[in-house]
């Protein structure tokens, strides 16, 4: 039985892709990745913020545990330099296998369901 990411995968990506990343990052502006910075994004879904951190001149690698929202995100992505890995949390192994030094982590899927309560409740 597919997990509800997975089930619910176009519409989560539908929904996630209708932010714009530049307002759901704003408040950490002056820490954004330059061009050439290495980003680790964890659990990212849509893959909204992967494409945007490319655009920045990041290379990317998107961690997805779900296999839907992993397919939409590569589908979001398609044409970019970013990465796709299955993987979760706690343990990251295929993260770990990479022998990576991140510039950046992010981590957004709770900063998607604050602005998401921000717009149903005002």
């Amino acid at each position: 039985m597919p997990n509800y990411y997975t089930k619910h995968a176009p519409q989560l990506a539908q929904r996630y892709n209708s932010l714009n990343s530049e307002s759901v990052h704003a408040t950490w502006k002056p820490y954004w990745p330059k061009p050439g910075a290495l980003v680790l994004d964890l659990g990212a879904g849509s893959g909204r913020d992967a494409s945007w951190l490319h655009s920045l001149g990041a290379k990317v690698y998107a961690v997805e545990p779900s296999d839907g929202m992993r397919e939409q995100g590569r589908a979001y992505t398609e044409g970019l330099d970013v990465q796709w890995l299955a993987d979760s949390l706690p343990d990251l192994s295929e993260v770990y296998k990479l022998n990576i030094r991140f510039d950046l982590i992010i981590q957004t899927h709770q900063t998607n369901a604050i602005a998401f309560a921000a717009v149903n409740v005002g």
